[in-house]
């Protein structure tokens, strides 16, 4: 999308932080799930005139604070450990970049252990937590200051949750502000994040709203 290297750093940093993957199983590379894979949305969810390409790989630096984010919500961090088998959409760009989309799956053993990860973003602490972890460990001054709020929006699945980050870049030759809506949908063993990311205005609720309901029927 545009906007460069800080709406994708923004974009994956999010993400990583909904799912509570830790550095490990990045690394190494979580297994790749068939049900999860069936689960993702496709071009086809999008309106007109979006595309689809590779998405950017994964800033381990990121992944390292799962367990600290964990921790700062009152979920034990073990419960972030699990490496559930799991599958990822490429990015979904609309025509023009201002707006894009991406999406994981996971299947965890069991609805129990599934409805631990989703409780670490599920928790009225996550926004101060996740805010504080991505500016102590992943900016740098021209980056800008992450803040992070509860966004409101329907519930979808059996259990959703979402939170806006958002990182305004300062310096010279700074990019506008970049927002990212994280959707997290849990239903019985399966969570699937949505990242949905924008540059310089809000990502439009609605769309955000139908993306959530389509993700959270393909889940169950």
């Amino acid at each position: 999308m545009g906007g460069g290297s800080v709406a994708r750093r923004v974009t994956v940093a999010a993400a990583v932080l909904a799912v509570g993957a830790p550095a490990a199983a990045l690394a190494a590379g979580a297994p790749v799930s068939a049900r999860a894979q069936r689960a993702l949305l496709g071009l086809s969810a999008l309106p007109a005139g979006w595309s689809a390409s590779p998405g950017g790989e994964a800033d381990l630096s990121v992944a390292v604070g799962a367990r600290q984010i964990a921790a700062c919500t009152g979920v034990r961090p073990s419960a972030v450990a699990a490496d559930p088998p799991r599958a990822t959409t490429p990015e979904f760009d609309q025509a023009g970049g201002a707006l894009a989309v991406d999406e994981e799956v996971q299947v965890y053993p069991s609805p129990a252990a599934a409805r631990t990860a989703f409780g670490v973003m599920d928790s009225p602490r996550a926004p101060a937590c996740a805010a504080a972890y991505l500016d102590a460990g992943v900016t740098s001054a021209a980056q800008g200051a992450y803040s992070a709020t509860r966004l409101d929006l329907p519930v979808a699945g059996q259990r959703s949750c979402a939170l806006l980050f958002s990182v305004s870049p300062t310096g010279h030759g700074a990019a506008a502000t970049v927002d990212v809506d994280d959707v997290v949908i849990e239903d019985g063993p399966t969570v699937a994040t949505l990242a949905l990311t924008a540059l310089g205005a809000p990502f439009p609720s609605t769309l955000a709203t139908t993306l959530a309901t389509a993700a959270a029927r393909r889940i169950r």
